[in-house]
């Protein structure tokens, strides 16, 4: 079986659709119930408290990834269209996620403080969404998107 640039974009907008689409789901921990917020954040670490600063940086970090999925939504209709902004999302997703693990990692090592099964979780995390974005840029590279 050739693995064709054709069929390269074919996959590539399947993927950011079903990636998109699971980041679009994001949107329900922005406008749901702070019961629910601080109910979720009491069962991850019992001793943090719900400030109006972490329920703000939930909400916020939800919408941003509302924000990113539906652009790999739009950005699927169109993969040769969207060829750079394709390549800068995940390349930034790659980056961020990279150095997000780097410090999770250093920060466990050194300070510790994380719970064991929280510390997994996100190492994990990181590494999948490396996965996903790596995986869309081979993607891209393949299905002869133009960069230039």
């Amino acid at each position: 079986m050739k693995f064709t640039q054709e069929k390269a974009a074919s996959i590539l907008k399947v993927w950011l659709r079903i990636v998109g689409a699971s980041m679009l789901l994001a949107i329900i921990a922005v406008f749901m119930p702070t019961s629910w917020l601080r109910d979720a954040i009491h069962s991850l670490e019992p001793d943090t408290q719900t400030t109006l600063l972490i329920q703000y940086l939930a909400r916020a970090l939800s919408m941003f990834y509302f924000m990113v999925g539906g652009l790999f939504w739009i950005f699927a209709g169109d993969i040769y269209r969207y060829a750079k902004p394709i390549h800068f999302t995940a390349y930034c997703y790659v980056m961020a996620c990279t150095i997000a693990l780097m410090f999770v990692v250093i920060m466990q090592v050194t300070l510790g403080g994380i719970s064991e099964w929280l510390f997994f979780y996100m190492v994990t995390d990181f590494i999948l969404s490396i996965c996903m974005a790596s995986s869309v840029l081979f993607l891209l590279f393949r299905s002869g998107a133009n960069l230039d």
